[in-house]
Order: structure tokens, then sequence, then C-alpha cells
């Protein structure tokens, strides 16, 4: 299990403050700088503590992030142990938080304890400060496809991906999901007309909708593409009718 414990020490002139450790003898302190001032803060300095310390400075030292599973967390913040809260409400929570529910979907998150706290103090005697700006250039929710470009795989599509698996269900749903979307050979699906116009009812999704999935594989994707970012959601995952998969094979 990788450790990570991130809390909230002080807000300066300078930004906002905070110390890290991984281990006893590995940690830091972060100065998140040209944070906007507001209700939630230091709440949202922290999640950009923790998107910086796992997917730039890769605390980890994982080759690959696909998903949070063999992760614990421990945070100071009670809003973020929240946002694993499948029922909270995402209308509630800071945009740059979206990460937590996405590219770290299975990880473990709980407040920091004393035991914490003693780590803590001993990683960080004699730290070197890490200076990040608010927020971080790169979005981390989002995995970089090689055909499908950024990609942010929702939490709902998560769920019917585990659901609809014929295999049964993985160990670790996130990085099975990934690699399906990192396959290079992945590409654009045409659906039958009767199929597309379900989809279109169901999740109100216009031209800006795609359908993915490869050849010789029975489950699909549907994504909604930004117009302006160009970042794509995968909305929902679907099994293919098995009719539709014999006649694309039979085309290709």
């Amino acid at each position: 299990m990788n450790n990570l414990t991130v809390s909230f020490i002080d807000q300066t002139d300078r930004g906002h403050i905070l110390c890290w450790a991984t281990s006893a003898d590995k940690g830091g302190i972060i100065l998140v700088k040209d944070h906007p001032r507001g209700e939630s803060e230091h709440v949202s300095a922290e999640l950009v503590a923790l998107s910086y310390l796992i997917f730039e400075k890769n605390v980890f030292c994982r080759k690959s992030i696909y998903s949070g599973k063999g992760m614990h967390i421990h945070v100071s913040s009670q809003q973020i142990l929240d946002l694993t809260v499948s029922n909270c409400r995402e209308l509630a929570l800071p945009s740059h938080s979206t990460f937590m529910k996405s590219r770290l979907y299975g990880c473990k998150v709980s407040l920091i304890d004393s035991v914490q706290l003693e780590l803590l103090t001993s990683a960080n005697r004699q730290s070197e400060i890490d200076e990040i700006i608010f927020p971080l250039a790169a979005d981390h929710s989002c995995l970089a496809t090689p055909c499908m470009g950024l990609i942010r795989i929702s939490e709902h599509a998560i769920s019917q991906y585990v659901d609809r698996l014929k295999t049964g269900s993985p160990l670790d749903p996130l990085r099975s999901m990934a690699k399906r979307l990192m396959n290079p050979r992945i590409e654009p699906q045409k659906l039958p007309r009767a199929v597309t116009f379900h989809k279109t009812l169901k999740h109100g999704v216009t031209k800006l909708t795609e359908h993915w999935g490869h050849s010789s594989d029975d489950v699909h994707f549907v994504v909604v593409r930004d117009p302006q970012t160009k970042v794509g959601t995968v909305v929902t995952t679907y099994i293919r009718p098995p009719q539709f998969m014999v006649a694309t094979l039979k085309s290709t």
C-alpha cells in the first residue's frame, strides 16, 4: 500500500503552506501560490497539492497511474474525505477535485490522526519548499490516450463497466477500463440507427457524442466531447449487440 499524508499548515501573503510525507524520512513542504480567496480555499489548496504530489512529483514512483488502487491518502480536510462518498453532490465540489473520483478511483482516504501527525513532524525537519502555481497547468483528471485524446472517465461509466463485464468484476476496474481506452487500435464506431437513437434519448447527447470501441471487443464507450476544451468524457459503457459485432468483423 502506498501511503501519502498531506496537511494544511498556514496561509501567508505568499500563499497556502502544506506539508506532506510518505514515510518518516521522505516528505516536504508545498507553497501553493496565486490561489484566489474563497470559502473553501484551504480545501482546494490541499487538493491541488495532492494532485501535484501524485501526478507531477510522482511521490509513489509509479511508472503510470491508471487508478487509485493500492493508495492510502491521509488528509486534514473532512471535505476531501467526503469526496469519496458515492452520493456526494457533485455541484458542491470544486472543479479541481474531479481527479479524486476519476483518476484516483479506488483509493482509500482517511483523516489524519496522531500517527500521521508524528510522521509529518519527523519527515519535515529539514525540508525544502516546492512552490506550485494555482491552478496546475495540467488537468490530472484526464487520461491522455493515443487515439481519443484527453479523456475523463465518469464515476457512472466505471460503475456501468463493472456491472456489464461478462467476465466478472475486475480487481481494479478503472485500470482495466483505462487499458481499453489506451489501446492504440480503438476507433470510432458507427452504430445502427436504432441504437444511436436510444443512446441519444437516454443521455441527451448531440453531434458531440462519440462511440468508441475495438472491432474485436464487445465493450464500447459513449463519449461526450467538450467543444471548447476538446476533452472527452466517458459517460457510460455498454455491451455491443452480438449481431452488430459479427457484421462489423465481416466488413473488416
